[in-house]
């Protein structure tokens, strides 16, 4: 029995050491890069099976979206990339950024990689990207699980603390390298954009989950706005949850954005049909 012990230990000794932490982001053997719309746009693939794009948010990367790669690529082909101007991908000198910019080169990218009737999960910018994506070009896309999005600028849109706070930030700041002024570019984007008319999302009939925390920075009305703006959509609100909760709870938020593309999407009626008597 005490060796039977003894190699069993050994067994899932090796087994941990044999699986070396992936680098999300700076993985080679996955990554690739892309000409699209005048910029290199990086991009690793994952795992085997139906197609799922993964899209970060505003000022993040590839490596922001570890937790769901890791748990997605066991059952999906799984897509992220960095957007123009993050990460690994690049950016033209003196652009000003919107979502517009940044939906158009998803929409390129998804043709380069040959994929179409793709899953979407986007979490803040990446949400409003997706969105975009299930507005601007639907006949490329299955569903989207759009996670803390916004469809008017911060002042309207999010907590009063975060606009003023970027605002702030960037009145500060004195960039001086290429480098600097594209990540203030990027960030001056939340202050002005996105500034979209709701009612040119009411004819998307696309399967989209408008998903939201109770103490996201996004405000519930806002995201409650959206839902409502969509023809053919579901709502979640993540209780004791913030913008951050695919990070701090991925676990949760995985569950919940494998059930949504998973399960068949029909919109329920108010009533089971043994009480439809009650409405009028």
């Amino acid at each position: 029995m005490k060796n039977l012990l003894v190699l069993l230990l050994s067994i899932l000794t090796f087994s941990t050491i044999a699986q070396p932490k992936v680098p999300y982001g700076q993985n080679k053997s996955a990554g690739k890069y892309f000409q699209i719309n005048g910029i290199k746009m990086y991009v690793e693939t994952y795992g085997q099976g139906k197609p799922l794009v993964l899209i970060h948010g505003n000022g993040g990367s590839i490596e922001h979206m570890k937790n769901q790669i890791a748990h997605f690529k066991k059952t999906r082909k799984v897509y992220v990339a960095d957007s123009r101007g993050h990460g690994k991908s690049s950016f033209i000198e003196g652009q000003e950024y919107n979502y517009d910019i940044l939906t158009k080169d998803w929409a390129v990218l998804l043709d380069s990689l040959k994929i179409s009737n793709v899953d979407i999960f986007g979490w803040s910018d990446g949400g409003i990207i997706g969105l975009l994506l299930a507005r601007d070009y639907p006949n490329r896309i299955g569903k989207v699980f759009s996670y803390g999005a916004n469809l008017s600028p911060s002042k309207d849109a999010t907590d009063p603390k975060l606009d003023s706070g970027v605002r702030k930030f960037v009145n500060s700041q004195e960039p001086k390298t290429a480098t600097e002024k594209n990540n203030l570019a990027i960030m001056k984007m939340m202050i002005d954009y996105p500034n979209y008319d709701f009612k040119t999302f009411n004819q998307v009939k696309i399967p989209i989950m408008v998903a939201t925390g109770d103490h996201d920075l996004i405000l519930l009305d806002h995201s409650l706005k959206i839902y409502r703006s969509l023809g053919n959509a579901a709502f979640h609100v993540f209780g004791m949850a913030n913008h951050f909760i695919s990070w701090d709870e991925p676990a949760r938020m995985n569950k919940e954005i494998e059930l949504f593309f998973n399960k068949p999407f029909k919109q329920k009626n108010l009533v089971p049909k043994e009480y439809e008597f009650l409405l009028e």
